[in-house]
């Protein structure tokens, strides 16, 4: 038979979790507040991120369901 070799490392090994609190603040701490933002063609907005929402003023897709 073949020496196999296993890890001791599992997906419950961890070091133990963090409380809700210190994973909002560590979020928190990378994020970086939007201080100005520009407007440019729906064309032009490719690869970018919305500032609010878009809605359609249409329905899309024009039907009661889609699949």
């Amino acid at each position: 038979m073949k020496n196999i070799k296993t890890s001791t490392v599992d997906c419950c090994s961890s070091p133990g979790l963090i409380s809700v609190e210190q994973a909002v603040d560590k979020i928190l701490s990378s994020a970086t507040v939007i201080e100005e933002t520009e407007t440019v063609d729906i064309l032009d907005g490719l690869n970018r991120v919305l500032a609010e929402n878009l809605c359609s003023t249409i329905d899309v897709p024009g039907y009661d369901n889609s699949a």
